[in-house]
């Protein structure tokens, strides 16, 4: 209400400026309008956080780092599908401001996408207030109490932590609901490898679609694999369980590997997004890119398992989530951008050269991404096999370097535990 309030007090100012400086006055109303909606919206989540979760601070950085992900995300994807800031998209409605520049550049449509967004964030809005309010009103049952229906013998596979981390992830339809990204990253992957749409798109345009789907599916997996790691272990320290494991005859590997486990479990829906996303457009050319999908599969996985690891030792010896998190980001876009230039120059040696793009994972998933549709060009075989070999390649590589960071996180363990409570 604050900012509601900040922003309707210089509305006498834009009506102004509206009246002398030639604006319409339709664009200031709905331009204050937009403005007001999306701070509404972004408030009443706020408030279903507040009354969903106790994490204080960290659901507060997580939020804001996920709001700004989002319309960033929301930028690329606009740029790549060859589109200027002012003119329209099936992103702009998404964006509030992308739907403000369009507005106030005049695109024809733009007033439409401004109100659809007024709209939809004003219904978001209303669906979480009435969220908040029904689980303030039924309560915030513990993990533990909804999963005492499961048996300990299904999760139990000889390492606590993990099994400890299963009986947390939900269960019954809550556990398929998990599942949404994947299955709606398959529906558009096969609506896109359905030749009738390809014909009726601009090449570049798919071409841009295809890239952008394969891309941000698999970033969006990366950052919730940073945010989660780089969280598991100072949640544990501000709860006080951390400390417990000290009294108990749990080795810190066995601790570490379960974590790293059960989170490469925990985020199975997301690694497997890009990969369904590819199956459609692959199959719809099986001769040249049939084996796209099992490359990513390889990929991935092991990318964001690094990362994980990465993300575990910052969490063991920082005190604070938000430093853990600013130290993952940092340290992995410092290793892996040097890494990312070299694989990407000398992959374009010649197509034997590919395998290079094994330190390069995000040029690795780009040339994948760029192989689901036909080209004037056609792919050499040499290419395509120098791209499987980098995946197995990547898949070795980045699968050792996670296995040294926790054994290198594990040496230090216990020092660095008691080194933040206050033990010496």
């Amino acid at each position: 209400f604050l900012a509601t309030t900040l922003l309707l007090s210089g509305l006498p100012i834009l009506l102004s400026l509206g009246t002398f400086g030639g604006i319409p006055l339709q664009t200031v109303v709905m331009g204050s309008a937009l403005g007001i909606s999306t701070m509404v919206m972004v408030s009443a989540a706020a408030v279903l956080l507040a009354a969903s979760r106790r994490g204080g601070r960290r659901v507060l950085f997580f939020f804001f780092s996920g709001l700004a992900a989002w319309l960033c995300l929301t930028e690329i994807a606009h740029s790549l599908s060859g589109y200027t800031r002012s003119n329209l998209s099936v992103f702009t409605p998404f964006s509030p401001l992308l739907s403000l520049e369009a507005m106030l550049a005049g695109t024809v449509g733009s007033n439409r996408a401004v109100m659809t967004h007024i709209v939809a964030s004003l219904a978001i809005t209303g669906g979480l207030l009435l969220a908040a309010v029904l689980r303030a009103a039924l309560g915030d049952s513990r993990v533990s109490e909804r999963t005492l229906s499961r048996s300990a013998q299904e999760a139990d596979d000889g390492n606590p932590i993990r099994w400890r981390e299963r009986l947390r992830m939900p269960s019954g339809l809550h556990a398929w609901i998990r599942w949404w990204p994947a299955l709606v990253a398959g529906l558009l992957g096969a609506v896109l490898a359905v030749p009738g749409w390809q014909n009726q798109l601009n090449p570049k345009t798919l071409q841009g679609l295809m890239q952008t789907g394969v891309i941000l599916t698999s970033v969006v997996a990366m950052i919730a694999c940073i945010l989660e790691s780089a969280s598991s272990v100072t949640a544990e320290r501000e709860q006080g369980t951390l400390d417990l494991l000290l009294s108990t005859p749990l080795q810190p590997k066995t601790y570490l590997d379960g974590k790293a486990r059960s989170l490469l479990e925990a985020r199975l829906p997301l690694l497997v997004t890009p990969c369904l996303f590819a199956l459609g457009p692959a199959l719809g050319r099986a001769s040249h890119a049939a084996e796209v999908p099992v490359l990513l599969l390889l990929t991935l996985p092991s990318v964001c398992g690094f990362m994980l690891s990465v993300g575990l030792h910052q969490s063991v010896t920082s005190r604070t989530t938000v430093r853990a998190t600013v130290v993952t980001i940092g340290l992995l876009v410092l290793g892996l951008l040097p890494l990312h230039v070299i694989g990407s120059a000398v992959a374009q040696l010649g197509p034997g050269a590919e395998v290079a793009r094994a330190i390069a994972p995000l040029s690795l998933i780009q040339t994948l991404g760029d192989r689901m549709l036909e080209s004037p060009i056609p792919v050499e075989d040499t290419a395509r096999i120098s791209a499987a070999v980098a995946a197995i390649v990547g898949a070795v590589f980045w699968s050792f370097l996670s296995l040294m960071v926790r054994a290198n996180t594990a040496r230090g363990f216990v020092r660095s535990v008691r080194k933040l409570s206050g033990l010496r």
